[in-house]
């Protein structure tokens, strides 16, 4: 039985206002279990072969205690909404993403999440929110800590903002948001400079957006806002086309750095990700990481994301 289908679904829950939430509002915890099930769905939707998230053998061979899931699924949007106990509009957009890495959550292990609304701000008629979220395993021991930035029942920009889809003024404020948050905190990994010392940029990795990848998606991960899966609902709203999940891209930076640092990215690794512009289905990535210098002396790359037609839709930045 998967989770997703034990717990009630994000588009049957009430939605809430955006005055609702209160910087600092602290919601109670939030507890779960991921089953295979789960992080079959999940790995399949975003297309990660890594055998740790395939095979238990694998798994305890790089030191684990069982199967083990991405750590990116604990920023999925079915678990936020499910400790929120409330939905978001279906036009909200994901301006900006934080993870910061500490170990890997195992399959079938009591989980806990606990969820904080961070800094809100209003710009130009715009309601930006960010939403921190904290997992830690039976022990107690943090697992990832998450930093999520909203910008929250979006419609068509107004004349004087350029045109995009997310104007500048959103990016903006997500990047202020993000920076007023509480860390939970960022560990060290000195075998991934190792392995970045291979080279200057890493091997490219390239995926399709399909409408099937972003409907496998929405189904692994809860998010099943219209804005991904109706193109006309999305086009309401002022878009050409439903559009990709965020997370779903982001997580093809994730994979490029797991397999090139191996275990140590998900045990101190920190990931943060701007989303320039939507993925419109149909689209063709091209995601890169190039080696950086980072001021504490670890492993750093610049990361960024086009589509086929050279696009700019993700930067951002990951240090081990």
């Amino acid at each position: 039985m998967r989770f997703l289908a034990t717990h009630e679904l994000p588009d049957e829950q009430a939605e809430f206002g955006y005055d609702d939430l209160t910087p600092g509002q602290r919601f109670p915890p939030y507890g779960f279990a991921l089953t295979r099930d789960d992080v079959l769905a999940y790995v399949e939707a975003t297309e990660d072969d890594l055998p740790l998230y395939r095979d238990e053998a694998a798994a305890r061979r790089a030191g684990l205690r069982g199967l083990a899931a991405p750590p990116t699924i604990l920023g999925i949007v079915g678990l936020l909404k499910a400790a929120l106990g409330r939905r978001w509009p279906d036009s909200t957009l994901h301006l900006r993403q934080t993870f910061e890495f500490f170990d890997y959550p195992l399959v079938d292990e009591p989980l806990t999440l606990v969820v904080v609304v961070g800094p809100k701000e209003e710009r130009k008629g715009r309601r930006y929110l960010t939403l921190i979220g904290e997992t830690h395993d039976a022990a107690g021991r943090l697992l990832v800590g998450t930093h999520s930035t909203l910008l929250y029942g979006w419609r068509a920009p107004a004349v004087g903002d350029g045109g995009s889809p997310v104007p500048a003024t959103a990016r903006a404020a997500g990047r202020s948001a993000e920076a007023q948050a509480p860390s939970p905190g960022a560990g060290s990994a000195t075998p991934a400079q190792a392995a970045a010392a291979a080279g200057d940029e890493l091997p490219a990795l390239v995926r399709a957006a399909t409408r099937e990848t972003i409907r496998r998606y929405a189904l692994a991960s809860g998010g099943r806002a219209r804005i991904h899966l109706d193109p006309d609902y999305a086009r309401s709203v002022g878009l050409p086309d439903a559009v990709a999940h965020g997370l779903m891209v982001l997580t093809y930076a994730d994979q490029m750095l797991a397999r090139a640092l191996g275990p140590t990215w998900h045990r101190g690794g920190r990931l943060e990700l701007t989303f320039l512009a939507p993925v419109l289905a149909g689209s063709a990535l091209t995601v890169r990481a190039r080696r950086a210098t980072a001021d504490d002396g670890r492993a750093a790359f610049e990361l960024s994301c086009t589509d086929q037609g050279g696009r700019l839709v993700q930067i951002g930045r990951a240090t081990a």
